[in-house]
């Protein structure tokens, strides 16, 4: 019997490693489920085990028996292999990390034969080679010593961005402010009688209404019909200018990134 996981060469290739878990590590429930989609299954299977389970399954990972598939279809029972889901996705950073490639993992079969038996399901499905080799030459480059001035300039440039954005976010902030401030000084020296200022757009139309409906309409050069006239309702200023009977708006830009 197997005291730790070991490592065995892949058959069919060299270069990849079968990995072999202790009994003493896994469980053997026995289970019938229907036909169930695979996006489903993962949850169906917590679902039926919930009961024979120890530990919470969002904990364990779990793995069909090879004739799962024929099992459900024909509503026979098959078994489900378990395991604790932490301490096996250590073991394949462990070996990974060593440049192991992992092309499956299977149960110790001393003492009883999981003939076809792979662990390597769901969230531990392995990546195609080509993938997995890719992944695993970036990740040994940028490790490597020489990397280390790049490694350096990338943290400096991504520093750089995340204060530049906010930068311009503050500065989009401030400028919302004072167009805000602006609009409110508009709306209470036009109407002193405001005494809190909530939406000054929204108070200044409301206001405007009231004017319009008491003179019957008249007044159409003065800057309330002019305000009116803009509708100033719903839109965004930088700067409001009254002068010689005359109102320049000037709409706020927000800047981009």
């Amino acid at each position: 019997m197997l005291d730790m996981p070991v490592l065995t060469p892949a058959p069919l290739d060299s270069k990849s490693m079968h990995l072999v878990l202790p009994s003493d590590r896994l469980s053997v429930h026995e289970i019938t489920l229907p036909p169930t989609p695979s996006h489903r299954l993962q949850a169906a299977l917590a679902g039926a085990l919930e009961e024979q389970l120890l530990d919470d399954p969002v904990d364990l990972h779990f793995a069909l028996s090879p004739d799962a598939a024929v099992a459900m279809k024909l509503g026979r029972p098959f078994e489900v292999m378990v395991c604790d889901k932490a301490w096996l996705k250590g073991l394949l950073v462990k070996f990974e990390n060593e440049g192991h490639t992992i092309a499956a993992i299977q149960p110790e079969s001393k003492e009883r034969q999981f003939i076809g038996w792979d662990l390597a399901q769901f969230d531990f499905r392995p990546q195609p080679r080509l993938t997995a080799l890719l992944q695993g030459a970036v990740h040994k480059a940028w490790r490597a010593p020489e990397w280390r001035w790049a490694r350096m300039a990338l943290a400096a440039l991504v520093m750089i961005q995340i204060v530049g954005l906010n930068i311009w976010a503050w500065r989009d902030r401030a400028d919302l402010a004072a167009q805000r401030e602006q609009m409110s000084r508009v709306l209470t020296q036009t109407y002193p009688d405001t005494q809190v200022v909530v939406d000054a757009p929204l108070q200044m139309a409301k206001a405007l209404a009231r004017d319009r409906a008491t003179r019957g309409g008249q007044d159409t050069q003065g800057l309330e019909a002019q305000l009116a006239s803009k509708a100033l309702v719903g839109k965004t200023y930088s700067q409001i200018d009254y002068a010689n009977n005359e109102l320049k708006l000037t709409e706020l830009k927000v800047s981009k990134p």
